[in-house]
């Protein structure tokens, strides 16, 4: 009877000890990832023909001759 209930004890503690590392693993924000995803998808759609690349590329030609 005692070796049975120190198995039981053991499990609990064993399953005690593995909950509290998976917990422990979760990240602060889970939707970062998704946030910084949505973030550039947002400046790329407000940006679609890529116009600022253009107009960086037109300042470094200069007055045309």
């Amino acid at each position: 009877m005692m070796r049975s209930f120190v198995k039981a004890v053991a499990v609990c503690f064993v399953g005690l000890i593995l909950l509290a590392t998976a917990a422990a693993q979760q990240p602060a924000d889970p939707c970062a990832a998704l946030k910084e995803n949505q973030k550039e998808m947002g400046s790329s759609l407000r940006d679609w023909p890529n116009l600022a690349k253009y107009r960086d590329d037109d300042t470094k030609l200069g007055a045309p001759a």
